[in-house]
């Protein structure tokens, strides 16, 4: 896995706009331009610079099957959260069983633990609001980005973002 850590600074144009695409992320160019009160060819700029810092804005959808697996270290091409207690939650979307199979395979690891599922139920809520990745404060006005391998992190403040590049070493 790649360590090299990457900062991305958003200027605030470029993270307003960022979050009217969280919160929508199929708004067209010309309603943001509207509400941002700027240009069609600005925000337009502003969003292939998001796309060109690796930024991603975008609702992912998969229909199948998704597995969660708890293990020691992210397998490639998963997405990953770690836990409390160090280990990792690995989640792994497949078209159907024969595929999941293919990609629970790929994991080397020891699999601690394994979940299946294959609809979502309830209701779905997607918060706005961004949390520091460091203290776990709210974020207020621009954050700081952190990029180290595949993962972004998110700082409220220079010291927490120094916090974040000691505990990523």
């Amino acid at each position: 896995m790649d360590n090299e850590i990457n900062e991305v600074k958003l200027g605030d144009l470029e993270y307003r706009v960022l979050q009217l695409l969280k919160e929508n992320s199929r708004m067209p160019v010309s309603e943001i331009a509207k509400e941002l009160k700027v240009s069609r060819p600005t925000v337009s700029r502003i969003i292939t610079s998001l796309q060109e810092k690796g930024i991603k804005f975008t609702i992912e959808y998969n229909e199948g099957v998704t597995a969660f697996v708890v293990t020691s270290k992210c397998p490639q091409d998963a997405e990953c959260f770690e836990l409390i207690d160090g280990n990792i939650m690995a989640v792994i979307h497949a078209r159907d069983l024969n595929e999941l199979e293919e990609e629970l395979k790929k994991i080397k690891d020891e699999k601690k633990y394994l979940f299946l599922s294959h609809k979502k139920v309830g209701k779905v809520s997607v918060s706005v609001e961004l949390r520091c990745d460091y203290c776990g404060g709210a974020i207020k006005g621009s954050p700081l980005i952190l990029k180290k391998g595949r993962k972004t992190y998110y700082a409220c403040c220079k010291v927490c973002l120094d916090g974040l590049k000691n505990k990523l070493k």
